[in-house]
């Protein structure tokens, strides 16, 4: 919804300069102290984004039917603070639990979130009974779940190793630049 309200040059610098509200989050939340040089590579690659995306798209923009910016935005600001948040939370929980791996933060986060979408799906909506029912009449789909499935945990091992090894700010800049 935040995507289809703003133009596509604001959603790649919007995207690109997450590694902002991840480092304030860490530095609120997660207590986290980063160098003078991390601020300023930050601030360098959110500088040259900016620069880079100050060319007007007015095929993209046109591709906006009715474009409502005050609410794009507002959802993509939203949407960052949470990225932030999420992220400065991952590494306070493997700094403060040091014993924990990447496959428990994957693990736990896949249970509690297969447990949430589970009982809305089921619970809440009609959805998770049509999703039965089209496997159930389409069998070999069941090969391509099976195949997205564990193309997305052989992903989510990539950054959880990534997060545990190097920090939230490393995985972000990887993912996002």
């Amino acid at each position: 919804l935040a995507l289809k309200n703003i133009p596509y040059s604001s959603q790649v610098l919007v995207k690109s300069c997450k590694l902002v509200p991840v480092m304030v989050m860490g530095a609120i939340f997660g207590k986290k102290r980063y160098s003078a040089k991390e601020y300023l590579c930050v601030a360098l690659i959110c500088v040259g984004l900016v620069v880079f995306s100050m060319k007007k798209s007015s095929a993209a923009n046109k591709k906006l039917m009715e474009p409502n910016l005050v609410l794009g935005y507002a959802l993509c600001a939203v949407n960052l603070a949470f990225d932030g948040f999420t992220n400065a939370y991952q590494d306070k929980i493997n700094s403060t639990y040091e014993s924990t791996t990447s496959l428990d933060m994957m693990c736990w986060m896949n249970f509690w979130t297969g447990s949430l979408l589970c009982g809305y799906m089921f619970g809440a909506s009609n959805v998770g009974a049509e999703l039965v029912s089209f496997l159930v009449s389409h069998p070999k789909s069941m090969l391509d779940v099976l195949a997205f499935c564990l193309c997305g945990a052989l992903g989510q091992l990539f950054i959880f190793l990534t997060i545990n090894k190097f920090g939230a700010l490393t995985l972000t800049l990887v993912t996002t630049t």
